[in-house]
């Protein structure tokens, strides 16, 4: 943070600094049949399994409300 402005670590790269966004369209019943994996798989009380429970209910509410969801890389 400098100032009254917020900067984000883009921003604290080199000028010349390259950013590249990867973005894989695949169909939804194959990512709502990988969230189902993963929820069948999250089993117990650690909080990794309760936090992966909490965002594969959090998808299948934006992929039930019309919103497309896709996998993406930032590098």
């Amino acid at each position: 943070r400098k100032g009254d402005a917020i900067n984000t670590l883009f921003d604290q790269m080199p000028e010349d600094t390259t950013m590249c966004l990867t973005m894989v369209a695949t169909p939804q019943d194959i990512l709502e049949s990988h969230l189902n994996h993963l929820a069948k798989k999250a089993v117990g009380e650690t909080l990794a399994s309760e936090q992966t429970l909490k965002d594969v209910q959090e998808a299948r509410s934006l992929i039930g409300s019309a919103h497309k969801l896709y996998r993406g890389t930032l590098a």
